[in-house]
């Protein structure tokens, strides 16, 4: 598992102005967080989950800009 993992996509209403496309926004992963929270992922170690959040949420905090979705808020 990577820090990656724990990002989605998430369609916004409207069409992309410069691709003409659907519109798309990189959100955190709230079911993947739920399900780690309520207990082990099937096909994941609880070591490997352990690093890849810790990882995740050290990415984040050490580029807190206004760039970044989760500190924007």
């Amino acid at each position: 598992m990577r820090s990656v993992d724990f990002w989605t996509d998430r369609t916004v209403p409207g069409r992309d102005p410069w691709k003409g496309t659907v519109r798309q926004k990189r959100v955190m992963d709230h079911l993947l967080v739920r399900r780690i929270a309520s207990g082990t992922l099937p096909d994941r170690s609880d070591i490997e989950v352990a690093v890849a959040l810790a990882r995740f949420a050290h990415e984040e905090l050490s580029t807190a800009s206004l760039m970044s979705p989760l500190v924007a808020r």
